[in-house]
């Protein structure tokens, strides 16, 4: 098996597009591959003059949509796994969730609920990642009773905007104030509480190159260095994430990997961590 790294959450805008190429090419300088999360959103002022964000210009994100198409199918074709994303929001109610394909083919959703987009995609390879989850209900926090464990494998914890595994950890979520604060209402370990499969990991949420120091990056077990490998890796939840340096972990139990289900009782656990230091 390989650990392949990479950088799950890197929000390119549409008035950054024109940069595509120079991200493309830092992310294959450090990353083993590459799912980009085009971010369709931008402020627009109200009439009171308080900023609102909404959708871009429909016009202008299906053009950028087609250029990391053909972006896609290029890095691809020469050897470097990428895979096409976007960032869904909805209406706030059930929290931000970034979502990937498997092929190239598929184009971008913005219903108002989660259910309507899982269900916009059902029959097709995608999976919709839930992120920042400890913000607070119906204020863009996750919604665990939507949550669907096989359309969402894996939960991102981790990020720019903080760690969002509880409300009581080291880690805060004050990076990012005009949207918090933290709430154990909607964090990561109320989804395990609520009996969910849901595996966990670490990633940028940035809104300029991946991979930024600091801001996370995850790890995917899989069998060879294929999209297909990796993305049946990332659907049996076979991911890990770190805030900072890239660490080596194997973990299992009866020789099932992290991210696999095993029945309660006594198991025989591995655990080997090599860090940078």
């Amino acid at each position: 098996m390989k650990k392949l790294w990479t950088d799950l959450h890197s929000n390119i805008h549409h008035n950054q597009m024109d940069e595509l190429d120079k991200w493309t090419e830092h992310a294959r300088e450090v990353l083993d591959f590459w799912p980009i999360a085009y971010y369709p959103f931008q402020m627009v002022k109200t009439e009171s003059g308080a900023g609102l964000e909404d959708l871009c210009p429909k016009e202008e994100i299906e053009k950028d949509w087609e250029k990391i198409r053909e972006k896609t199918k290029k890095e691809n074709a020469d050897g470097f796994p990428m895979f096409m994303g976007y960032e869904w929001q909805g209406c706030g109610f059930d929290g931000d969730h970034n979502v990937f394909f498997l092929d190239n083919e598929q184009n971008m959703k913005h219903p108002m609920r989660y259910q309507e987009l899982r269900d916009d995609y059902k029959d097709i390879e995608a999976i919709g990642i839930p992120h920042h989850v400890a913000y607070q209900l119906k204020s863009r926090g996750k919604n665990w009773a939507t949550h669907d464990e096989e359309f969402s494998p894996f939960a991102e914890i981790y990020s720019s905007h903080g760690c969002s595994e509880n409300d009581t950890g080291g880690m805060d979520m004050e990076r990012h104030l005009h949207m918090g604060p933290r709430t154990g209402e909607t964090c990561y370990e109320r989804g395990l509480e609520a009996g969910l499969h849901v595996g966990c990991i670490a990633s940028g949420d940035n809104h300029n190159v991946p991979a930024v120091y600091d801001h996370g990056t995850m790890c995917v077990i899989a069998e060879d260095c294929s999209k297909e490998a990796i993305w049946e890796g990332m659907k049996a939840r076979h991911v890990y994430g770190v805030s900072r340096s890239r660490m080596d972990i194997d973990f299992t139990a009866d020789d099932k990997l992290m991210g696999d289900v095993i029945a309660p009782g006594k198991h025989k656990m591995k655990i080997s961590v090599c860090a940078a230091d």
